[in-house]
């Protein structure tokens, strides 16, 4: 009986130990005043955005996210051209293991597969563009054109 008692007593004082905790976490919480920093875009020239007719093209722009899609369309380019390098690259190893097979069925079908596998990245690297086109028609049709950004 006495075990009983002594788990409830515990249970009991760690409950207020508890509430104590969560009381004091309130208090310092409804008494923490609001802190106003200066915080500035590292990335952005200090006079952008500034009031007094600066010019704020870069702000706007950064504002509706037209930086980030040309940084995004530029990566995208980028590994639009290292794919489609890749394809023609793989296409001709597997048309190269084909020629060379002599007569082997395995090393055909290896070559088949390579040539096939070139295919089904050109049917990706189409799709990309598919789907950017389509992200262009959707979201950016009246400001820009997604795939025709003039750097």
């Amino acid at each position: 009986m006495t075990t009983e008692k002594q788990q409830l007593m515990v249970g009991k004082t760690f409950t207020k130990i508890q509430l104590a905790f969560a009381t004091a976490v309130a208090a310092v919480l409804a008494t923490a005043t609001k802190a106003f920093a200066q915080i500035t875009n590292p990335a952005l020239d200090p006079s952008v955005g500034s009031v007094g007719g600066a010019d704020t093209t870069d702000a706007a722009g950064a504002v509706a996210g037209s930086i980030f899609a040309s940084y995004f369309i530029m990566i995208w380019q980028f590994v639009i051209s290292i794919g489609g390098f890749m394809v023609v690259i793989y296409f001709i190893w597997g048309a190269i293991d084909w020629i060379v097979a002599g007569g082997d069925q395995s090393k055909i079908q290896k070559g088949r597969d390579r040539m096939i596998q070139a295919v089904i990245g050109m049917i990706l690297l189409a799709g990309s563009f598919i789907i950017v086109s389509l992200i262009n028609d959707v979201f950016f049709k009246e400001t820009f054109d997604i795939l025709n950004i003039q750097f």
